[in-house]
């Protein structure tokens, strides 16, 4: 009886020890399973910085771009308030010009008019 008990309990070890190696080898292929998903996931992670890092970089040479801009419209309305007041600088001076020739019209006139 003593020997049939240690076969049976020996069975039944080898038996839980059987169970207990399938039971590893399941955790063992979900850790790597799970460690090739984390690399993935770091590979996904990594990729995407970079493009956060491009967006950023477009962000603030956007910015940049809207200030130039601004600048480039202040001079713009800056010249177009210059080019006003210069047609009307011009059209005074046309209107004194035309005045001159009129009044040195006259004086020839005159001088003329006192040699003849």
């Amino acid at each position: 009886a003593n020997l049939a008990t240690v076969t049976r309990d020996l069975e039944h070890r080898v038996s839980k020890q059987a169970t207990l190696e399938e039971h590893l080898a399941g955790l063992q292929k979900q850790v790597e399973h799970h460690e090739a998903e984390k690399v993935k996931s770091e590979s996904l992670i990594s990729s995407q910085h970079v493009e956060i890092m491009a967006l950023q970089k477009l962000h603030s040479d956007m910015h940049t771009e809207k200030a130039q801009n601004q600048s480039l419209r202040q001079k713009m309305e800056n010249s177009d308030m210059t080019l006003t007041k210069l047609q009307e600088e011009k059209h005074e001076l046309e209107k004194m010009v035309s005045s001159l020739h009129s009044e040195c019209a006259k004086v020839r006139s005159q001088r003329d008019s006192v040699m003849a």
